[in-house]
């Protein structure tokens, strides 16, 4: 039976995890490496190395975030990829609309020119009215400044598509505020210089 100091231990080395980037296990390493079979002149944000992640229930593979094969926004429109917060297994579907934000901060090293995406409303949560929930992109780690701020995403909000120059960004943060599940960030591509 696990102890009170084991969970210590474990909580201890999860957040030496979180500060070092490093994924706590084999899939997340696998995660962070994950390369393009095809050569492009672009990459979906979740290719991208990251050095720091958190979110509700602690950094996964790609971070404070979790990959999504396809999406499905508030309006019934699929995408083929994507990003939301680490989904939370919480019995409840109460538990879904927890507040909060995760987030990831990746090593973009000046290589693109742009960052591209969409911003919607889970097709789950299609009715659920929010005040305060949304996407913040901010340069340089979580002290520089704010790149963009999606609107509010809530119940009939359309998807939100954006493109922005991150040509001299070196660290790129993505922060989705509000309760896992709620937003997604369908087809989040870095193009590259």
């Amino acid at each position: 039976a696990a102890t009170e100091t084991d969970s210590n231990v474990n909580q201890v080395q999860n957040d030496q995890n979180q500060v070092s980037g490093e994924p706590e296990n084999e899939a997340g390493k696998e995660a962070q490496n994950e390369t393009p079979s095809v050569e492009r002149d672009w990459i979906y944000l979740y290719e991208c190395p990251w050095s720091f992640g958190t979110g509700a229930v602690g950094p996964g593979p790609y971070g404070g975030m979790e990959k999504y094969e396809e999406i499905k926004d508030n309006f019934g429109n699929i995408y083929e990829t994507g990003l939301g917060a680490i989904k939370n297994n919480m019995p409840n579907e109460e538990n879904a609309y927890v507040g909060g934000s995760d987030w990831t901060v990746y090593d973009t090293n000046g290589e693109y020119d742009t960052f591209s995406g969409t911003v919607v409303l889970n097709y789950d949560y299609k009715d659920y009215e929010a005040d305060k929930y949304s996407v913040m992109i901010v340069n340089d780690g979580n002290t520089g400044d704010r790149l963009y701020i999606s609107p509010i995403i809530t119940k009939g909000v359309e998807p939100t598509p954006f493109s922005i120059d991150i040509s001299s960004v070196n660290s790129l943060s993505v922060i989705i505020q509000g309760g896992p599940n709620l937003i997604r960030i369908a087809e989040p591509i870095l193009h590259k210089k």
